[in-house]
């Protein structure tokens, strides 16, 4: 939690969309940990009947799918202002004001 912590703090003082690319997955793998200590708890039962517990998994659940959502924004966002950027005439003024392409925010490096 300490990390989760530390990394949204990060994200929130990020100056580039790269740092915050970068911060974002760092982020994504902390809750996937979380996630993984969530499927080890269902294998105690008396742990998944706690009430707190449960609602920290469900709160986890809900978390993840908003992340997922605002992903897969991002990359439709990424790939709208990729495309504007190399069709004229934005090619032209992105070519005059050095916009460059950006990333896709992907899991798994190089998959959208």
């Amino acid at each position: 939690m300490e990390n989760i912590t530390r990394l949204r703090t990060e994200w929130l003082s990020a100056l580039t969309s790269d740092q915050r690319l970068n911060t974002s997955l760092a982020l994504d793998s902390q809750l996937n940990t979380i996630v993984l200590a969530y499927f080890s708890a269902e294998n105690y039962p008396t742990l998944s009947s706690i009430p707190l517990v449960a609602n920290l998994m469900d709160e986890l659940a809900r978390t993840e799918n908003r992340i997922a959502t605002e992903r897969m924004r991002c990359n439709d966002d990424v790939r709208e202002y990729n495309s504007k950027i190399k069709r004229f005439p934005g090619n032209v003024f992105s070519g005059m004001f050095g916009f460059d392409e950006k990333r896709y925010y992907d899991l798994i490096p190089g998959q959208p």
